[in-house]
């Protein structure tokens, strides 16, 4: 079974909805979040009963991709900036095989875009300026 490490990946986000903007279609430089964040419960019933584990509802976490700003960047800023709290989302995070080409498995989010955090820029600053937007995300993924 193959290894793979934390660059092979492709996410690629899409506005969805009537009379949504066209993002281009590259890749974001880095993807965090998405998991899943259960509200665990456990009861312990009566009569010095032994714990039981009840579950609890589920929460996916928001994601958050940044991208490295130029200038092609600003369509995609402005449409996302406009979209943000309203319009509605797809991203589909491929794993890439070492060849840079194979794609090995997909998985699809879906939700409402939300937060988007233009670059931060300073005069004393050198690193890459990133453009950073949060994705509320609906519970299931596929």
């Amino acid at each position: 079974m193959p290894r793979y490490r934390g660059d092979q990946f492709k996410a690629q986000l899409t506005l969805t909805g009537p009379n949504a903007p066209t993002l281009d279609n590259q890749s974001w430089d880095t993807f965090d979040g998405g998991d899943v964040d259960p509200t665990m419960e456990e009861f312990i019933p009566g009569g010095m009963g032994e714990q039981v584990a009840m579950g609890g509802m589920r929460k996916r976490q928001p994601i958050t991709l940044t991208r490295a700003w130029d200038t092609s960047m600003i369509s995609n800023y402005l449409a996302l900036d406009a979209a943000s709290g309203v319009a509605p989302f797809q991203l589909i995070v491929s794993t890439l095989a070492a060849d840079k080409i194979t794609v090995t498995g997909t998985t699809t989010y879906t939700g409402v875009v939300g937060k988007v955090t233009p670059p931060k820029r300073a005069h004393d600053d050198s690193k890459a300026a990133m453009l950073s937007v949060a994705l509320s995300c609906n519970g299931a993924i596929s």
